[in-house]
C-alpha cells in the first residue's frame, strides 16, 4: 500500500492551462492536498495512472470516509467539519456514489453557468455537432461539456438514437428552467433603455406555424436584414396549451397566433384578418358547377391539426347542424396540402391567405358552402415586456410587416 501522499502528487496533479480548474480534495491532518483533475481534461494513459494510484488509497482513505459527519457545511463528506474526500473522489474510488450525493444542495459557486448555454443549444439541436457551431465552439470541447453536464446533473441527459441525441426526462425538466434563466440572464446583462436596432446585437423567441411564417416572416426578415442585422429570430412551433405556457415560463417573447386561449398577464394585439376557404386540385369535380354542403361533406377530406383551433371554426359550425366532414388523413403542417392535393381526390379547408400563396399551383380554390366568421390573426406577449424599449420595437416591426396583408 502507498502511504506517501506526497508522492503521489506528479500523478494526481494533472491539470494544465488548457484544462479547467482541478478539483481540490482534502484529506486528514498531516497528509497531502490531493488534485484529481476528471477524466475529459487529461489523456487516457494518464487518467489510468492516477486511477490506479487513487484506488491504492482505499485502505488509508476509508479509516476515515467511514467515521464521515455528513452535516453538509463543507462541499466534501466530513469528519469534525473538515473535509475528508470529495463525492467525485469517492465515486472514482469506490465505484458508487456516496451517501452525501443528492442529499445537499448544489455549491454555485463550483458550477460554470456557460455549460447552461450549451445545454440549451444540446436541446434545442439535438445533435451535438449542431450545437457546437450554434454556440460556437469546437465539436471536442461540446462533447467535452456534455461529459461535463452529465457529472454535474448526475444523469445521460442526451442519448444517442441514431443521428440524433433524444433528451432524457431529466433533460426535458431541466430545459424550461434553463431557457428561463438564461433569457433572464440575457436581460440582466444588456441595457434596454439604450436600444437601437442599427447595432443591437439580440435574438427574439418567436412561436409561429408554417402557415403565419409563409405570410409574414420573409417581410420581416427582409427588414431585419436591413434595419437591424444584429437581431435575429428563433422560430418555433409548438401547441397552444404549451405556447401560453412558454409566455408565462419567458421562453418565448411574443406569439403569432389566433384565438389563444389565455389569463390576463398574457397582452395580445390584431394583426390581420382571415377567413378559411376550400381548396382542391385545378381539375376536381368539385370545381364544376356549384359547391353544396352536400357535395363538400361527401368529398373525402385532408386535414390539418396541429391544434383544436386550426380548422376548430369550421367544425363547430358544422358540429351546430349535426354536420361532420369525412376526414381520411391528418397532417401536422399547412404546407403539406398542396402537394398532397395535387396527387389526389382530396379537398381541404385552409387559411384564405395562404391560399392565395398557393396561386402558381395547380389549387383551386372555392368559398366555404356554410357561414364561416372571419377572424383575426395575433401578436401576443406576456406584459412583463409592455414597456421594453427593444420588445416594443419588435412587435412595432412585425405590426408593420402584417400590415399590407
Amino acid at each position: 500500500m502507498v502511504d506517501d501522499l506526497q508522492s503521489l502528487e506528479p500523478w494526481l496533479d494533472l491539470s494544465r492551462e488548457d484544462a479547467a480548474p482541478s478539483r481540490t480534495f482534502f484529506l486528514p491532518a498531516g497528509t497531502s492536498r490531493v488534485q484529481l483533475i476528471p477524466m475529459w481534461n487529461v489523456n487516457y494513459e494518464h487518467y489510468a495512472l492516477a486511477e490506479t494510484y487513487a484506488v491504492s488509497l482505499i485502505s488509508l482513505l476509508s479509516t476515515y470516509s467511514t467515521a464521515a459527519n455528513f452535516d453538509g457545511r463543507n462541499d466534501g463528506i466530513e469528519e469534525m467539519g473538515k473535509p475528508i474526500i470529495d463525492d467525485e473522489l469517492w465515486l472514482l474510488i469506490y465505484g458508487v456514489p456516496s451517501p452525501r450525493q443528492g442529499r445537499l444542495a448544489m455549491n454555485l459557486r463550483s458550477v460554470n453557468l456557460n455549460l447552461l448555454v450549451i445545454f440549451d443549444a444540446l436541446m434545442r439541436e439535438r445533435h451535438v455537432t449542431r450545437a457546437a457551431l450554434r454556440i460556437p465552439m469546437t465539436q471536442p470541447a461540446m462533447s467535452n461539456a456534455l461529459a461535463r453536464l452529465r457529472l454535474l446533473f448526475e444523469d445521460d441527459l442526451f442519448i444517442r438514437a441514431g443521428n440524433t441525441m433524444e433528451p432524457t426526462p431529466r433533460a426535458v425538466e431541466l430545459g424550461e428552467s434553463v431557457s428561463r434563466i438564461l433569457r433572464q440572464t440575457e436581460r440582466l446583462m444588456s441595457s434596454d433603455v439604450s436600444f437601437d436596432p442599427a447595432t443591437a446585437q439580440r435574438e427574439f423567441t418567436a412561436r409561429m406555424s408554417d402557415l403565419v411564417s409563409c405570410l409574414v416572416l420573409p417581410q420581416i426578415l427582409a427588414t431585419l436584414s436591413g434595419s437591424a442585422p444584429g437581431v435575429t429570430l428563433d422560430v418555433l412551433h409548438m401547441s397552444p396549451e404549451r405556447t401560453v405556457r412558454a409566455l408565462e415560463n419567458d421562453q418565448l417573447d411574443f406569439a403569432l397566433s389566433m384565438r389563444l386561449q389565455h389569463a390576463s398577464n398574457i397582452r395580445s394585439e390584431k394583426l390581420f384578418m382571415d377567413e378559411m376557404v376550400c381548396v382542391m386540385r385545378a381539375d376536381h369535380e368539385l370545381t364544376q358547377g356549384e359547391l353544396t354542403l352536400e357535395r363538400f361533406l361527401d368529398a373525402d377530406h385532408l386535414r390539418v391539426k396541429m391544434s383544436p383551433t386550426d380548422v376548430g371554426s369550421v367544425d363547430n359550425v358544422l358540429a351546430e347542424q349535426d354536420y361532420a366532414s369525412k376526414v381520411v388523413a391528418k397532417v401536422p403542417h399547412w404546407l403539406l396540402v398542396p402537394p398532397i392535393l395535387r396527387e389526389s381526390h382530396l379537398v381541404a379547408v385552409i387559411s384564405s391567405k395562404l391560399a392565395a400563396l398557393f396561386a402558381s399551383e395547380p389549387i383551386a380554390v372555392r368559398p366555404l358552402p356554410f357561414p364561416s366568421e372571419p377572424f383575426s390573426w395575433d401578436i401576443y406577449w406576456h406584459r412583463r415586456n409592455d414597456n421594453s424599449v427593444a420588445h416594443k420595437w419588435m412587435r412595432g416591426l412585425i405590426a408593420s410587416a402584417c400590415a399590407a396583408l
